[in-house]
């Protein structure tokens, strides 16, 4: 193989390798009422955009800091949920278990949690299996992994609320 060819093949490879965010096309163009440009689609049709995922949603609110006595995690946890956000500023709507919750982080003496938490104005709790649900979709919503058990306000079967302290390392 020669030098050119070597060096042909290894800048096609390297800029193959190279991503350069979403790309977004419109489409076979060319049959009438298919847009021609991305320009002509977006006024027709609006824009449309990539779905942020829920990690990503949740990264972009802000975490509720707490200072709390105690050092025990399940005391901890405890500040978490009662300060666990439960509506649209300060958390992430989501369906778990065919029921809908607010998410949030919050962090308390410097240990992260994920908090679920039934939206402000629904006083209902948490129907049974939301502990070991909400433990096994953390990763899937927050992008971290469980540090230990999900911790429960209210009684294990049907919790007012649920904390997972996180590792994001």
């Amino acid at each position: 193989m020669t030098k050119l060819t070597l060096l042909m093949t290894a800048s096609v490879v390297l800029l193959a390798a190279c991503d350069f965010g979403y790309h977004r096309g419109v489409g076979f163009t060319g049959i009438d009422g298919e847009p021609s440009s991305v320009a002509q689609a977006d006024a027709e049709q609006g824009i449309v955009s990539r779905a942020a995922s829920s990690s990503a949603a949740l990264a972009s609110l802000p975490s509720i800091v707490l200072q709390a006595d105690g050092t025990s995690v399940d005391k901890l946890a405890g500040a978490a949920i009662s300060h666990g956000g439960r509506n649209f500023n300060d958390a992430l709507p989501v369906k778990l278990a065919g029921q809908d919750h607010m998410l949030s982080t919050v962090q308390v003496n410097s240990v992260l949690f994920a908090v679920l938490r039934q939206p402000a104005g629904n006083p209902s709790r948490m129907g049974s299996g939301a502990g070991p649900a909400f433990l096994a979709a953390v990763p899937q919503l927050t992008g971290c992994l469980a540090a230990s058990e999900a911790f429960a306000s209210g009684s294990a079967e049907n919790p007012l609320g649920l904390a997972v302290p996180l590792d994001c390392s």
